[in-house]
């Protein structure tokens, strides 16, 4: 689910606006056959984002991010319960669990435990534009081709930004709190900003599954409204959660 709504950060920080955004979008994964559909609603305003996945099988959840705060949200409805991690708590808690893993995978191998290789890090899509002109919804856009180590894994569908009612300072202004998040290890594959050599502002993308699913996500509406700051809080009633500490730890002893 992290992931996931991470996509749509990757995806939706690229707009921005005058009053605020709304973006309403229709997601189907598909594994072994099986579509659950859900709907994701953004909410972007200034420093300010909240993404909202409503249905599915895991019920609602929600993601707040504030860059004047410093802190990201994850709250799920159906508990009542949030995470609060900043940016650099999500890099260290990675990078924590990485030397785990790879101390781990030491003393097992001291003990004569045969191992497969790690397995190397996540490499970025690169994209090639396949073709122009195509429609999605009430938009004209380009078609993108995303590949990752050879494999195709994407297709995605970009538009204008003008296209869609936005300015270039819409644009910048989303780009800079785009980029803030940029290098978390805990973010998608999604590039950010023309990166890979995809250009415009995604509207729909397909993602492919190496075991042969896929995410399918489509926006369908974008409208300029007021997004007062209570948005952009957490709801009341929410219970804290702890985040995992990777410093506790324990490797297993055999």
């Amino acid at each position: 689910m992290k992931k996931i709504i991470f996509i749509f950060l990757g995806t939706f920080f690229t707009l921005s606006v005058q009053a605020g955004v709304v973006m309403v979008s229709d997601q189907i994964m598909s594994f072994q056959g099986q579509p659950m559909k859900n709907q994701a609603k953004v909410y972007i305003d200034q420093d300010k984002s909240r993404v909202d996945l409503l249905g599915g099988m895991m019920g609602d959840h929600m993601m707040i991010y504030r860059k004047d705060k410093g802190v990201m949200w994850m709250i799920d409805a159906q508990k009542n319960t949030y995470i609060e991690t900043t940016s650099a708590e999500l890099n260290q808690g990675a990078s924590q669990m990485e030397e785990k893993t790879k101390q781990m995978r030491e003393k097992l191998a001291a003990q004569g435990i045969k191992l497969p290789p790690a397995p190397p890090p996540p490499s970025k899509p690169t994209y090639k534009k396949i073709a122009s002109g195509e429609k999605v919804g009430s938009w004209t856009c380009d078609h993108f081709e995303g590949t990752t180590d050879g494999k195709k894994t994407q297709d995605i569908w970009t538009a204008a930004p003008s296209d869609l009612g936005l300015t270039e300072a819409d644009y910048q202004m989303m780009k800079n709190l785009g980029e803030s998040m940029k290098n978390s290890k805990s973010s998608s594959s999604m590039p950010f900003f023309g990166e890979g050599g995809l250009t415009g502002i995604p509207v729909k993308f397909v993602y492919y599954s190496a075991n042969g699913g896929n995410v399918t996500n489509e926006v369908r509406q974008i409208t300029h409204q007021d997004t007062p700051s209570s948005l952009f809080e957490i709801p009341a009633g929410m219970k804290k959660m702890e985040v995992p500490n990777y410093q506790n730890f324990k490797l297993p002893n055999h």
